[in-house]
């Protein structure tokens, strides 16, 4: 495989898990902000 193909391999492998870790950060932390801000709509919160 010539560098652009591994390059491809290597962004395909690493992006989305890359994004997956970021919207974990991003869903846990908003989670709990929003129970400490108000802990009784921390439900609709996280069903949407």
């Amino acid at each position: 495989m010539t560098v652009k193909n591994w390059f491809r391999v290597a962004a395909f492998l690493i992006l989305p898990s890359f994004a997956l870790n970021i919207a974990t950060v991003v869903l846990v932390g908003g989670s709990l902000i929003e129970l400490k801000n108000k802990p009784s709509s921390s439900a609709n919160f996280l069903v949407g």
